[in-house]
């Protein structure tokens, strides 16, 4: 009882460490799970940006974009994991984003599978590439993953602050002017077996004014 009282306080010292200074996020529909050596996963998602305009009465949210994406994964370690997305993002003003990320993913702990201890973390490290038109940036995004409630065979809680640091390398002037984006999202994935498939909603935070949310499905042949 003592444990579980423990993790739910540092669940809310996490959230409110950052809450305060939350920005640019993307959804990342990941648990803290490490995939064994020489397994594979597959991840399909769809998702929605909200954007929030005050007005002088009251707050009126109107949909600014629409994503859909695809992860492939692979355990290369007993502790590592690699893995590559692709998501196409359709924008309010009729112009259609494409994102590229590759990541490594690190276990920091002991036991990389599916632990029965309460609390994992894992490290993740992304590299992304983002193009529309003739913008094009690239983007470092190291998260990481704290995964609660691993002993529950049916549910995870996972949070995911991360940092995005953005380059845009379009404008040669710019290319080595990175731009910091904090943030994190916050999932909870659903299954009765997490070494075969998992649903996975999440809600993140872009701004004060922005919230995205969406779906992913998991599966792991």
């Amino acid at each position: 009882m003592k444990l579980l009282n423990f993790h739910f306080y540092a669940f809310f010292i996490l959230i409110s460490m950052f809450s305060s200074c939350v920005s640019l996020v993307n959804l990342n529909y990941e648990t803290a799970q490490i995939l064994e050596k020489g397994k594979v996963s597959g991840t399909a998602s769809i998702s929605q940006d909200g954007e929030r305009s005050q007005t002088l009465k009251d707050t009126v949210w109107s949909t600014r974009e629409l994503s859909y994406g695809f992860r492939f994964g692979v355990g290369i370690g007993e502790k590592t994991n690699i893995s590559v997305r692709y998501e196409n993002t359709f924008l309010k003003e009729g112009v259609r984003q494409n994102f590229i990320e590759a990541q490594f993913k690190w276990a920091l702990g002991r036991d990389p599978k599916n632990s029965m201890h309460p609390v994992r973390l894992t490290l993740g490290l992304p590299a992304q590439y983002y193009f529309y038109g003739d913008y094009h940036a690239v983007s470092f995004n190291p998260r990481l993953y704290v995964g609660l409630f691993n002993f529950n065979p049916y549910f995870r809680l996972t949070l995911i602050p991360k940092l995005h640091l953005i380059m845009d390398i379009s404008t040669p002037e710019l290319k080595f002017n990175p731009i910091d984006y904090p943030g994190f999202s916050l999932n909870l994935a659903f299954s009765n077996n997490f070494d075969k498939w998992a649903i996975i909603p999440e809600i993140g935070f872009l701004s004060e004014t922005n919230i995205s949310f969406g779906c992913g499905f998991v599966l792991k042949p």
